[in-house]
């Protein structure tokens, strides 16, 4: 049997030879006659088309290719090559085929890669700002509010996914610190190559792996031709508005390379156009600090409307000059010196209509007023910083010097009518250090905040049978240092601190003309509190989840000395903050957070007698060491595809606030007297707020929706009646922007707000809303020429029977005399709108209604130019 399998082996092989014939030949080039390698030769039924056999030659030409016996039918072979023409022949047996192919010029056809808008490398979010740019942007900030899960507000604060960054960097570089709007505002989108969006971004290298950040930082990435070399803009503008001529002025100047970096701005306008906004600092050490500042007693900063833009309704003459220079050293340090100045005049027309009602909810006062004034102020300011930043080590101290003079003068009508003059010249002199040492597992930080800081003001209202003076001199000192010590064990960091500072004020107040309100001439007072306190706190990080217990301890001496009588208090409060964040995968977190606060004692309500905030206004201080309670509880859910730009969040956040006093109010002699009365104050706000992002690369388009809902439910004290009140507050944004043809773009905005307002449990009192909508077109007629037609109406509910409307209009034309020179045209409120109205709600339970005198119909025309 063995023997029989085996016969059958070896003849199979030999029956299948038998039954199977060869195909050969060799393929030349017709013009050289040499043997061209790699065609393809296949062989077809000529009836059927049907492929049965496939070979390609070899370097030599030949080929050869085994044909079934059997396979009788008709046959061609088909000869192909790039880079010649395509050859049949048809199949003669017996017979050694000899083909020649003749060369032939290939047209390659269009070939478009794409490079993905977004791309994804670890924790960094890659934006290339050319996919994401359109006609008319002109600053990276044009682009930045385009690109997905970043928004700016008004005020030129950035955010990712909702929450605040903590650092912008241009080319890795902390130039501006934390007034970034600088570069958002003057960095020509055109240089820059992309934004980098870093995730979970911990600033301080040393503190990699210790402390977690829930922040992100952003990263400009210029384009070669940019660094290294002066670039700049230069804008030019004039025109005529209400028989007024007009400016507008700006030169920027800006440097980036390896060793140094710098950005210089020069501006000037009398438009409207807020450069102020650049100066703005989101500093998180100020934030924190800012309890512990002095503040305004007297109403001096005039008010701006709400839901319009600020370019709408400012009346101003503003200059401001401002210079970031950083040097870094071989070392590894760097050094940065600011200098800003801007003198800033605003005039201002405004009717004011207050109602404060009472416990049944009707109205008690009502109080109307027609303003005309002017406001002007200068501010100076210079910084130097210095900064070592490695993984084992950091030190980062920065000086801040501030000098301000503030001065605005009131002709008041209707209600009391007045004249009056307010001043405010303040002077700030800060130092913060932060100092850390890392060795492998543990580490040793020490931190220091010092502030000196005086702010005198004063006030004057003039009426036909009187007049008022006051003078507020207030000054202090304020410190706060900390020593820690930590170490890592496995996924566990813990740390702790212990601390020790205090703050010394004086307050003098000198008064006259108020001894019909019973007022005190003279009020002089000095207090302050020595605090040492003990900070542990627990950390724990892995793959999936991040968790923080923080549980401070601090103890107070406080003490005060007033007309030679002195108290004394001490406190011992506590705290406890627990934040956790999960990652349900790299698409899906989920966050919590918890947090009570025993708070210390409120310095800036801490002052004897009464202090004349507004003309008619007298705010009683209170000389109690008393202490109010803060806990919150809080969550939110992101999910996020970024490399399908799409981002989403939502957030929720209860909080309650604790009080031993609560406010209260009266009249007396034409003064509202607002003060406190021994009730215990409780205050409960409520917030759930969400968001979507999604943009694509077809359109270049972007869709966004913004909403949220808040309730916020207090009582305070009216004519010795307890006011309950409940204000209900519902928002929603959507937006879309984008390229509906080639030639055209489209911009559609709207934001809705609406607000139901309840007094003392009782039906609801009113209810008003706000409805801005704008569209945008721009067109693109030719390569020179660009167009926008831009249109806003606001639809504002003012009283329960009365909605007002409004519509603004505005056209541009821009004229490409080349790449680096534009011409601009602009048509500015075209329906020549003069004012503007809406009505609001404050949590004290009253009612403001107010409208201003916006800017007339302009007419601008001017010349930007970039090198």
């Amino acid at each position: 049997m063995k023997s029989t399998l085996l016969l059958l082996m070896l003849y199979v092989p030999f029956l299948v030879n038998a039954q199977s014939r060869t195909l050969s030949g060799k393929v030349s080039d017709k013009a050289t006659a040499l043997p061209i390698g790699r065609v393809n030769v296949m062989v077809y039924v000529e009836e059927t088309n049907k492929l049965v056999k496939f070979g390609t030659t070899g370097e030599d030409g030949r080929f050869a290719i085994q044909l079934a016996e059997n396979l009788t039918v008709p046959m061609y072979v088909r000869f192909s090559c790039i880079g010649y023409e395509t050859c049949k022949k048809r199949l003669e047996e017996g017979k050694e085929m000899e083909v020649f192919l003749s060369p032939q010029d290939i047209e390659i056809k269009e070939v478009v890669v794409k490079a993905p808008r977004v791309r994804l490398q670890g924790d960094t979010i890659k934006y290339d700002v050319q996919l994401y740019s359109k006609e008319g942007d002109r600053a990276i900030g044009d682009v930045l509010k385009r690109l997905p899960g970043i928004k700016t507000s008004e005020d030129g604060k950035i955010s990712y996914n909702g929450v605040p960054i903590n650092r912008f960097y241009i080319e890795n570089s902390n130039l501006l610190g934390t007034q970034y709007g600088i570069a958002t505002n003057n960095i020509p989108q055109k240089d820059v190559a992309s934004v980098e969006v870093m995730q979970n971004h911990q600033p301080i290298k040393v503190l990699e792996g210790l402390v977690f950040s829930d922040q992100a930082a952003i990263n400009l990435r210029l384009k070669s031709g940019a660094r290294m070399k002066w670039i700049g803009t230069l804008k030019a503008a004039g025109g005529i508005g209400d028989g007024e001529g007009l400016w507008n002025g700006e030169g920027t100047a800006m440097r980036f390379s390896k060793g140094f970096q710098t950005l210089n701005t020069l501006k000037s306008n009398n438009t409207g156009q807020d450069i102020s906004k650049e100066l703005n600092s989101f500093n998180r050490n100020e934030i924190i600090n800012a309890p512990n500042l002095l503040r305004e007693y007297i109403d001096l900063t005039p008010p701006y409307s709400l839901g319009l833009s600020r370019e709408r309704e400012l009346q101003n003459r503003t200059h401001q000059v401002t210079s970031h220079n950083l040097f870094k050293l071989k070392s590894g340090q760097d050094i940065k010196f600011s200098l800003t100045y801007q003198n800033h005049r605003e005039n201002t027309l405004k009717k004011t209509q207050s109602v404060y009602y009472d416990p049944a909810g009707n109205e008690q006062w009502r109080m109307e007023e027609v303003e005309d004034g002017n406001f002007h102020k200068n501010v100076l300011n210079g910084k130097v910083s210095t900064e070592i930043n490695r993984s084992d080590y950091n030190l980062t101290e920065n000086l801040d010097v501030s000098l301000d003079w503030k001065d605005r003068d009131v002709r008041l009508g209707g209600y009391q009518s007045n004249s009056q003059n307010m001043y405010e010249g303040g002077k700030k002199l800060a130092n913060d250090l932060f100092l850390m040492k890392r060795n492998g597992k543990k580490f040793v930080n020490f931190t220091s905040y010092l502030l000196y800081q005086a702010q005198p003001q004063r006030q004057s209202v003039s009426r036909e049978e009187s007049a008022v003076m006051q003078h507020i001199r207030p000054s202090e000192f304020f410190t706060d240092n900390s020593v820690s010590w930590g170490a890592v064990s496995g996924l566990f960091t813990f740390d702790f601190k212990s601390s020790l500072g205090g703050i010394f004020r004086k307050f003098e107040l000198d008064s006259y003309g108020l001894e019909a309100a019973n007022v005190a001439e003279r009020n002089n007072m000095e207090m302050g509190f020595v605090k040492t306190g003990f900070s542990p706190e627990m950390k724990y990080q892995d793959e999936k989840l991040v968790a923080t217990l923080s549980l401070p301890l601090n103890y107070y001496h406080y003490r005060s000395e007033a007309d030679n009588s002195a108290l004394r208090h001490d406190k011992l409060s506590w705290q406890t903050s627990l934040y956790a964040e999960y990652r349900l995968n790299s698409r899906m977190k989920i966050q919590a957070r918890g947090d009570y606060r025993e708070n210390p004692v409120s310095l800036s309500g801490f002052y004897p007698g009464s202090v004349l905030t507004t003309y008619r206004t007298q705010t009683e201080g209170l000389t109690d060491f008393f202490h109010t309670v803060d806990a919150s509880v809080g969550g939110g859910i992101e999910y996020n595809i970024p490399l399908s730009e799409f981002f989403s969040s939502i957030r929720f956040r209860k909080s309650w606030n604790r009080s031993p006093y609560t406010v209260s109010q009266r009249m007396q002699d034409q003064y509202i007297l607002s003060g406190y009365v021994d009730v215990p104050q409780k205050a409960n706000t409520t917030n759930l707020d969400f968001s979507v992002t999604k943009a694509t690369g077809w359109a270049k388009a972007k869709f966004t929706l913004d909403g949220g809902w808040s309730r916020r439910d207090a009582f305070l004290f009216r004519s010795e009646g307890k006011v309950e009140s409940r204000q209900d507050n519902f928002t929603l944004s959507p937006e879309i922007d984008m390229n509906v043809l080639s030639w055209m773009n489209v911009n559609y905005r709207m934001g809705f707000s609406h607000t139901r307002f309840h007094i003392s449990d009782s039906e609801e009192k009113e209810k008003t809303y706000q409805l801005q909508q704008k569209l945008s077109v721009r067109f693109l007629p030719s390569e020179k020429w660009s167009f926008t037609v831009c249109g806003e109406h606001f639809a504002n509910k003012i009283s329960q029977t009365d909605t007002r409307h409004f519509f603004l209009g505005d056209i541009q034309a821009t004229y490409k005399a080349t790449k680096r020179l534009h011409i601009d045209f602009h048509l500015n409120n075209l329906f020549n709108e003069k004012e503007y109205a809406y009505t609001t709600f404050l949590p004290d339970a009253t009612k403001i209604s107010r409208s201003y005198t916006i800017r007339p119909r302009n007419i601008m025309v001017g010349a930007y130019i970039l090198f």
